[in-house]
């Protein structure tokens, strides 16, 4: 107990409370008054001590609570070690495997807490595409399509870390088809792992397509490769035939075949084809091989690809004013999406290459760096864009006449300083709604390095929509530092800064690849490149072929007379499912429909669908606006994943190695006998295995108890409070009371 007062006051307190009890119970010697002094009662004279004594306590107590003490109080509590357990729920489990087998090793995991009693804190997860958190006892979620263990670990890391993590329970097996192999993963929880081997590890008789390899976007009239690498084991001797069709509602030709001659136990073979992309749009191709007697599975026999047919490549001018690493970046952005071929020319080669109007022919997306400059104005280069309709993409820097680019677009206008530039950072603007780039590309590049924008006075056009804001140093502005805009139905977009190479070195330092630069500036060279599109109500997927289990995601646009952009209308959509594909159920004959509703966003609609089953969709999309219904419908892909039925045993190694590499323990289930499980314990650099017959809950409870790197941790917690919420000191005060006024009763003094 602490005073927040001088102990002096403790001194004062007492003298009070017995200066008090004295003056009320000895005044008078313990005499009634009104028979003097001399008839004292013998009994009073004996009790009154005790009474005084009761009331100095009272007293006491009473005062020393109005001096406001602290009490500290010191607690010892314990942590009981967590236990994790992850049980691996995607489709190869039961399929390199015996169901009722897998079940039991549920029932097992689940039972675990009562095996271990209050000594361990149990929680239990399913994992497949991610981690999931379930109750005991409770059914796992639908079987995942594939397996990412790599995810599920880091999830399991990111989420207990700074926790007591005593150990890791791991069921699976072993198959992880998305993700990096998690064995030489050298940060995370460092904690005994305990695998457990699910499926059947036997290799069985089985012939099937292991990787298909081809374009994803193609273009008409062209011709594309597809590559099937084939596998077969234990069917040495069996012949088949492997073969790929076109799959549409008219029927499925058979494009390509070609015979194959099995002659040993373990063969492989690589079969390419060359295909043409007749039409446009989604096309679906089923690559498939015939089975052979005695094939454990066909589930592996066959693979649904999906080819985006696109109408023709788009031509794309990088216009240079000199030579600059943001040309190389910009021409590997562009050429990486597969649907640009690149054209770069410096402002001084142009009369070599026969002038600008000859450059600019048959072009759809000009790119102008530091174009005009103070060397190469280039005042007929707006007339020629306009007369050609070709949009545009302004970079500015400092080399740029920001003069005659004020004068040559309406979008943006600089009002020039002293002719130097700002090293400014990228913001994003939450309110632009041309197009949705990905949250993650914008977070990332906010903190990429700064680009090089003209240093002046930045007037932004009403009418302009700015996705990057400029963040000088720590001071957040108006500026634009990318914004679209449109001059008679031309699209034109400005980079206000140079340096875009910069951000490609830091997003491949960060990731080891280029992803969130490429993919924001893909999709502004996209939105660029799109023509003119005069129709008022627009519905855009996010794409043309979304992956099983993938959520759909559409954009939406809606003007009025005026062509100006208007959301106040409800739009809804309908999407209906047109052919089943993969281990989806058959469609009934009118086609199995979804209808949604849009959210409006910013100035238009947005839509996401959730996972939809396998299969092509057609849509269509309606609203109303003054009395007349506008409509807008499209086509899409949802492709069936069959990573998890492209092997039939389970890959125990993995587990072996995990379990090692802890120091952990490895358990499996022993051929030799149904019901017991071989244990494979980590010793120095190699793994020490046993037989034990016993439940697996048992066994894995015995084998935590006996790990001496699980313990509790001890929390030692002092709490300080004020004394007046000592509730014991208000019970000391109403006993003493208490018996005082039972003594006086009893005496018979009031």
């Amino acid at each position: 107990m602490s005073l927040p007062v001088s102990p002096w006051f403790l001194v004062l307190a007492g003298l009070l409370a017995l200066a008090y009890a004295l003056l009320l119970y000895f005044r008078d010697g313990g005499g009634n008054r009104a028979q003097g002094f001399a008839d004292a009662d013998p009994t009073w004279r004996r009790w009154r001590a005790a009474m005084g004594g009761l009331r100095f306590g009272v007293v006491a107590v009473l005062l020393l609570l109005l001096l406001d003490p602290l009490l500290r109080e010191r607690r010892t509590e314990e942590e009981a070690p967590l236990l994790l357990v992850a049980m691996d729920h995607s489709a190869s489990v039961v399929a390199s495997g015996d169901s009722s087998a897998y079940a039991g090793v549920l029932a097992e995991l689940d039972a675990l807490q009562e095996a271990l009693g209050k000594d361990y804190r149990v929680r239990h997860f399913a994992f497949g595409e991610a981690l999931t958190e379930r109750e005991a006892g409770t059914a796992l979620p639908p079987d995942a399509s594939s397996t990412n263990l790599e995810k599920a670990l880091g999830a399991l890391d990111d989420r207990f870390a700074g926790q007591n993590v005593g150990a890791i329970v791991l069921a699976s097996d072993g198959l992880i088809n998305r993700g990096s192999p998690p064995a030489y993963r050298q940060d995370g929880l460092n904690v005994p792992v305990y695998a457990i081997g699910l499926g059947d590890t036997t290799q069985r008789k089985d012939l099937r397509i292991d990787r298909v390899f081809a374009n994803r976007i193609v273009y008409r009239g062209d011709r594309f490769a597809v590559q099937v690498d084939l596998s077969a084991f234990g069917a040495s001797g069996a012949n088949s035939r492997v073969q790929v069709q076109r799959i549409a509602a008219g029927g499925s030709p058979v494009l390509a075949s070609e015979g194959l001659r099995i002659n040993a136990g373990r063969w492989s073979q690589r079969v390419e084809w060359a295909l043409e992309a007749e039409q446009t749009g989604v096309q679906h191709y089923r690559i498939s091989v015939s089975p052979v007697p005695g094939e454990a599975s066909t589930a592996n026999n066959s693979y649904d690809l999906y080819v985006d047919v696109l109408e023709g490549r788009q031509e794309v001018l990088l216009l240079a004013a000199a030579p600059h690493p943001d040309l190389s970046a910009m021409r590997q952005i562009l050429e990486g999406r597969g649907q640009y071929r690149v054209e770069l020319v410096l402002a001084d080669a142009l009369d070599a290459a026969g002038g600008l109007e000859a450059v600019l022919e048959d072009k759809d997306l000009l790119v102008a760096h530091q174009i005009p400059s103070t060397r190469h104005r280039l005042e007929a280069l707006p007339g020629l864009l306009q007369r050609a309709e070709i949009p545009v993409l302004y970079v500015l820097g400092a080399a740029s006449d920001l003069t005659a680019f004020g004068a040559q677009q309406p979008v943006l206008r600089v009002r020039a300083g002293n002719g130097s530039v700002n090293q400014t950072m990228a913001r994003a603007n939450p309110d632009f709604s041309r197009f949705k780039p990905s949250a993650e590309s914008l977070k990332a590049i906010e903190s990429f390095p700064p680009l090089s924008a003209p240093f002046g006075d930045y007037r932004t056009a009403p009418e302009a929509r700015v996705l990057l804001q400029q963040r000088i140093g720590r001071v957040n502005t108006d500026y634009p530092l990318l914004l679209f805009g449109e001059q008679n139905g031309r699209r034109i977009g400005v980079l206000a800064g140079e340096g875009l190479w910069r951000w490609r070195v830091q997003d491949f330092v960060e990731d080891g690849q280029h992803d969130h630069v490429d993919a924001l500036m893909g999709q502004c060279f996209q939105f660029l490149g799109v023509k003119s599109d005069r129709r008022r109500f627009r519905v855009q997927p996010g794409r043309n072929v979304f992956a099983e289990g993938e959520a759909l995601r559409f954009q939406g646009e809606l003007y009025d007379a005026a062509y100006q952009p208007v959301n106040t209308p409800d739009a809804t959509m309908v999407l209906r499912r047109t052919e089943a594909f993969g281990d989806a159920d058959a469609v009934p004959p009118e086609g199995e429909r979804f209808d949604f509703r849009f959210r409006r966003r910013g100035e238009g609609y947005a839509l996401e669908t959730g996972a939809l089953p396998p299969g092509n969709y057609q849509y269509r999309a309606e609203t109303r606006l003054d009395g007349e219904t506008l409509v807008a419908e499209g086509r899409l892909s949802v492709r069936a994943r069959q990573l998890e039925t492209q092997r039939l045993e389970a890959d125990h190694g993995l587990l072996l190695d995990l379990a090692a590499r802890s120091q952990g323990s490895f358990l499996g289930p022993a051929a030799a006998q149904p019901g017991s499980w071989r244990i494979s314990t980590a010793r120095d650099s190699g793994m020490v295995a046993r037989q034990q017959d016993a439940a697996l809950s048992e066994l894995l409870a015995e084998r935590i108890r006996a790990e001496t790197r699980i313990k509790p941790i001890l929390h030692e917690r002092v709490q300080t409070r004020s004394a007046i919420h000592w509730r014991w000191a208000f019970a000391l005060v109403l006993l003493m009371l208490a018996l005082e006024w039972v003594l006086r009763k009893a005496l018979g003094r009031y």
